[in-house]
């Protein structure tokens, strides 16, 4: 269908056609990074309003891939504005899903806003009939439970996991595993829980050194390491520690936010 509509003489309908043609094709790809796919979305000319709404969630899910945060939050902001003014409900419902999908993450990494985050994921739970869509739902959610709520955080990671099982997602599945050893250390301070992590990032390795040592320099090191990253949320694991140390927590926040827009 997509191929026959790509001729069509109706502009819409070829607009949409060479849109979903691309999404489609970005989806089956293993390297969501490729630059390629944003030239392509940058060369179309687009007419119809909720199109250009679709061009900006797509420009956002590339640019999320590629970790360029501040970015993805200007073509959300812009997403969501265009959204706001349509009046097709079938498409604010669907956009919403794929918008709540990225902003989630973006509340919770960059933005250090776990309940925010948690409403994202509440609307993937309650209103995609994605698998996917969902398993990312309950995994944000545990996530946001994180620090405060350990058996909260253990049972949606387990459920977005035990869903990621059923489709075959076995890197999001090694993404949770890493996540719930990482809650285990945190919490039982277990570091046996990380021997078989995949998780090997400079700052979360500095983290483990300067909590092993009782090393305050070691873990002022990984809170640095967390926010040149551009990972606010887990900037709070050496944040965290310092402040239970004696270190000035109010020094520590303006340390931890600086990337916060």
């Amino acid at each position: 269908m997509i191929e026959k509509a790509k001729d069509h003489p109706n502009e819409s309908l070829n607009e949409w056609s060479k849109v979903h043609k691309l999404d489609m094709d970005y989806i089956k790809r293993e390297d969501k990074k490729s630059s390629s796919f944003l030239e392509q979305l940058n060369r179309l000319n687009v007419s119809d309003s909720n199109l250009e709404i679709y061009v900006r969630v797509l420009k956002s899910q590339h640019n999320y891939y590629n970790q360029n945060y501040n970015i993805v939050k200007s073509f959300l902001l812009e997403a969501k504005s265009l959204l706001d003014e349509s009046k097709n409900e079938f498409l604010k419902t669907s956009y919403s899903i794929r918008l709540d999908q990225i902003l989630g993450y973006v509340h919770l990494k960059v933005n250090n806003d776990p309940e925010l985050c948690r409403e994202c994921a509440n609307n993937l739970i309650d209103n995609s009939n994605i698998i996917s869509y969902v398993a990312y739902g309950y995994y944000l959610k545990g996530l946001s439970f994180f620090y405060t709520d350990k058996e909260m955080a253990e049972l949606n990671l387990t459920k977005s996991k035990e869903m990621y099982l059923n489709i075959g997602k076995t890197n999001f599945i090694s993404d949770v595993n890493d996540k719930t050893m990482l809650l285990d250390y945190y919490w039982n301070n277990n570091l046996n829980s990380l021997t078989k992590s995949n998780e090997k990032s400079k700052a979360l390795q500095l983290y483990i050194e300067g909590v092993k040592h009782g090393c305050k320099k070691t873990l002022y090191f990984s809170l640095s390491e967390f926010v040149k990253s551009g990972d606010a949320f887990f900037s709070n694991l050496p944040m965290r520690k310092l402040v239970s140390q004696g270190e000035d927590k109010d020094v520590l926040t303006s340390i931890q936010n600086i990337n916060i827009a």
